[in-house]
């Protein structure tokens, strides 16, 4: 992740999205459905990860850091100023190859199909019915305070 060729975009996800996401994944397309608290703990751990991967980069890194609600909401106009700031001459899109694979590996759903990056579905509210959010609250809020100084975009 040091080599001077790469270069690091950071896409964090709000703590209710995303962990409904991982209920909703879980109960559609694995054997093992997780609980909420599973779901709660694996958010937390990623991004108390990230945050740690964070405040190991060199202060001077050319890292990026967008929220996945910005990136859906606008794809056309966050990828285009993505690109610039990563110094890429052409452009990126908002619409991506499918393979193979696609749907087989990593996320299985309906979305990552379709071709385009796009805003989520709407989840079912029953799904987060009695999870505490409060530390998925706060590890979302420290990440994205150690993020900030890569959200120049």
């Amino acid at each position: 992740l040091r080599a001077a060729r790469v270069q690091l975009v950071f896409i964090v996800r709000e703590p209710t999205g995303r962990i409904a996401s991982l209920l909703e994944l879980s109960r559609q397309f694995y054997r093992d459905a997780w609980t909420a608290q599973r779901a709660l703990d694996y958010y937390c751990e990623r991004l108390r990860w990230l945050e740690a991967l964070t405040r190991s980069l060199p202060v001077a890194s050319d890292a990026a850091f967008v929220t996945y609600e910005t990136l859906v909401a606008a794809p056309g106009p966050l990828l285009r100023l993505l690109a610039q700031r990563m110094k890429i001459a052409g452009e990126f899109s908002s619409e991506y190859p499918i393979f193979d694979f696609t749907g087989r590996r990593g996320d299985p759903g309906r979305l990552i199909a379709s071709g385009r990056v796009q805003a989520p579905r709407p989840h079912d509210p029953a799904l987060m019915t009695g999870v505490d959010l409060g530390a998925a609250v706060e590890a979302h809020a420290d990440c994205h305070r150690a993020l900030e100084r890569f959200s120049g975009l």
